[in-house]
């Protein structure tokens, strides 16, 4: 498990190029998502490349990595090559909803829970 101040050099990697998406918004994204990421132990276990990716991708779609939040969530998964545990970003269904609102063909979305009875 990395430590916060790995952790700290990892984001730091990442900045010059998550700054080419979000511009002055890095900083806020970073902070963010640096706190999803040492408030879970198995997302610190995460390989470095997998993390910058998972950040790299959220920056693109200019949506917060944070299974709170819902935008996008972030799980782990064990690679059978090498026997590592890599991060990857899964878009929520808010996450979708954000994107689809702004490409401004929408003006609303109707939505409902489905529950299956069981």
């Amino acid at each position: 498990m990395k430590t916060q101040k790995e952790l700290e050099f990892i984001f730091a990697e990442a900045k010059a190029i998550i700054r080419k998406f979000l511009g002055e918004g890095t900083d806020l994204f970073l902070n963010k998502s640096f706190a999803t990421f040492l408030s879970n132990k198995d997302l610190r276990s995460c390989t470095a490349s997998s993390i910058i990716g998972t950040l790299i991708y959220c920056a693109k779609v200019d949506l917060t990595p944070c299974n709170i939040i819902g935008d996008v969530f972030v799980y782990t998964s064990v690679d059978p090559v090498n026997a590592t545990l890599q991060a990857y970003p899964v878009l929520g269904y808010k996450g979708v909803n954000k994107l689809i609102m702004r490409t401004g063909k929408v003006s609303v979305i109707n939505a409902e829970i489905g529950r299956a009875h069981v």
